[in-house]
């Protein structure tokens, strides 16, 4: 359902709509094969567009897709690079603490859920994910 989700938000974003007409084109022989597969071409097509940007909406999506298919080191990578342009967003500390955490690395994943509770003290998603992250 997330991959699905995710496809979604691409195909409906004006600035990357396009893409999803550009791979129907393509060679079935070289389209990727799996709905993950799908949306990491079109999440790392939509980054291609401008090489001298790093979206952060793409990054965190491609974040999200790498968490997804359990390659915790790329998604840690994407939600990282996403947080360097938007270092305010509590959101974004809170997927990389979780990813931290899905990845064993519990410690690290606490301070990114302490600064999301800095940025927003009353998102309630942090505090149980800090939870399972002391337990």
């Amino acid at each position: 359902k997330a991959l699905e989700c995710l496809k979604h938000w691409i195909t409906h974003n004006a600035e990357y709509a396009h893409l999803a007409m550009d791979e129907t084109i393509t060679d079935a022989a070289s389209a990727p094969t799996s709905e993950l597969d799908q949306v990491q071409s079109l999440l790392k097509s939509a980054l291609a567009l401008d090489a001298t940007t790093t979206s952060p909406d793409i990054q965190e999506a491609l974040g999200v897709v790498y968490n997804v298919s359990r390659d915790y080191d790329a998604a840690v990578e994407c939600f990282r690079t996403a947080l360097q342009q938007r270092p305010s967003d509590y959101t974004l500390h809170n997927k990389l603490g979780a990813t931290l955490a899905n990845s064993n690395q519990s410690t690290d994943a606490l301070h990114s859920y302490q600064r999301a509770l800095e940025l927003r003290p009353k998102y309630a998603r942090a505090w149980l994910n800090m939870a399972i992250s002391h337990s």
